[in-house]
């Protein structure tokens, strides 16, 4: 038996994604459901697109949750980002569970970096998991959005 949960894909999305899963091709997946290769490719491409969009929209909404977040502009050096952020910790009495080391460590695997350097702007924020996460969609003024 298998049960559908409420999502942003259609059943046919659905279908196209379970069969890729299982590593059929496209044009396979199009004589099982009795359409074509476009068809199928149209609406994969559509259900990675919806995916993506959840993805972000679950992020923000963990950002918009958490505990701390500052936002690093582009060309930003990563190494003076840990001191923001506890600067910004102390303001506000929160405690970060993250060394300076363990910061720019992450930051160096996880940000958009290259040579120390932001290369696009993006927020470091510290979940309310205190888990440190990386959201290339900045928020304005989300002190405001929190008060």
């Amino acid at each position: 038996m298998v049960f559908i949960m409420k999502s942003f894909l259609t059943e046919q999305q659905i279908k196209v994604l379970r069969l890729r899963a299982k590593g059929l091709k496209q044009s396979e997946i199009a004589e099982i459901l009795g359409t074509s290769r476009a068809n199928v490719s149209i609406l994969e491409r559509r259900a990675m697109e919806k995916i993506e969009k959840a993805k972000n929209t679950l992020l923000l909404w963990e950002q918009i949750n958490s505990k701390i977040s500052v936002e690093i502009r582009s060309g930003e050096d990563i190494f003076t980002v840990p001191e923001k952020l506890f600067k910004k910790a102390d303001e506000l009495g929160i405690k970060v569970p993250y060394s300076t080391a363990e910061i720019i460590a992450f930051l160096v695997e996880h940000a958009p970096v290259h040579d120390r350097l932001a290369k696009r702007n993006f927020t470091l924020f510290l979940d309310s998991k205190d888990r440190l996460r990386i959201s290339e969609c900045i928020l304005e003024d989300i002190e405001d959005l929190k008060s």
